[in-house]
């Protein structure tokens, strides 16, 4: 208790970041396959596998559009899967192997793949820093440019480490110095780097996977924490965040969640999703609409839709 007292202030914030037209567009895509999902699953029809773990697929989309294959096309991946195997490492792969493998893969992978591969693979890397393109990205540049006129140091974490890697091209790109840990770190390294970073104060940023920011982390060092996207688990982000608020802190400690706008508050008038048992939601629609038919005996489960129609009504001003 003595030592909390002696600690300098946390405060937290929400900085909400607006997607862009690419990612919006991915986005409406995948509420549109989950629309669909739902009106076969009420027709008694089997879903599609592309609508499984739809939530992650929502989530990368708020972070960024490289995480889905939107720049290399099929076509354009064809002809990579011939090229490469110009490159020794690969000169005795099957090319529809490769091929195979490059359809699985997202824009930052397939990115990744042609900076390793310059022989044969150079000329298809990203050149027009597609990587700055985002909402989240946006935001976080304006953030790092107003807290390095401040003299501020900052920790970014992320749940994904193509996340970070993402990060990496966005901080080489701004001119920020950072280090980096996340689980593939060897232990024995990691305590080097956390020296190096409270005692070379020109390195700004600290890049950390969420996990990987776990307890014995001292990086009080830093008085900014940007949690570039949320764990589903509270507690993760917390204690990320608690490695700059430790022993040792002198200023501070400000930390910035970012996220998607929250979307408009629900009421009675304007409720767009509701919950519909027959067969007749649409294939497709501008939001998930699911319906509360207004004779509640004409659903296969009458009880259940009046206990979550009178929810509802409780619940919403």
């Amino acid at each position: 208790m003595q030592v909390l007292k002696h600690l300098p202030g946390k405060t937290s914030r929400i900085e909400y970041c607006v997607m862009n037209k690419a990612q919006e567009a991915i986005y409406k895509n995948y509420l549109d396959l989950a629309a669909e999902a739902i009106a076969a699953r009420a027709a008694g029809k089997k879903a599609s596998k592309s609508n499984a773990n739809v939530m992650m697929q929502l989530r990368q989309a708020a972070i960024h559009p490289l995480l889905f294959r939107k720049h290399y096309t099929d076509a354009k991946i064809l002809q990579m899967s011939h090229g490469i195997l110009g490159e020794d490492i690969y000169s005795d792969c099957n090319q529809q192997l490769v091929l195979e493998d490059m359809e699985v893969m997202n824009d930052l992978e397939l990115n990744k793949l042609c900076v390793n591969n310059p022989k044969t693979m150079g000329k298809y890397t990203l050149k027009r820093k597609e990587w700055m393109a985002s909402g989240k990205v946006e935001a976080l540049t304006k953030l790092l440019m107003e807290m390095r006129e401040k003299g501020d140091r900052v920790l970014i974490f992320s749940q994904f480490t193509q996340v970070l890697d993402l990060l990496e091209l966005v901080m080489t790109t701004l001119g920020v110095g950072f280090l980096r840990i996340d689980g593939s770190t060897p232990v024995d390294m990691r305590q080097d780097m956390i020296d190096q970073y409270h005692e070379e104060e020109d390195i700004m940023t600290f890049l950390l996977s969420t996990k990987a920011g776990g307890f014995g982390i001292n990086l009080a060092c830093a008085n900014k924490v940007v949690i570039f996207d949320s764990s589903f688990n509270p507690h993760d982000d917390a204690q990320a965040s608690d490695r700059a608020h430790r022993v040792g802190q002198t200023r501070e400690v400000y930390i910035i969640r970012h996220s998607p706008p929250p979307p408009p508050p629900l009421t009675t008038q304007s409720l767009t999703m509701y919950i519909d048992w027959s067969p007749k939601v649409p294939s497709k629609s501008k939001f998930l609409r699911w319906r509360i038919p207004s004779s509640p005996s004409t659903s296969p489960y009458p009880r259940m839709t009046m206990r979550l129609k009178e929810r509802l009504r409780r619940l919403l001003p």
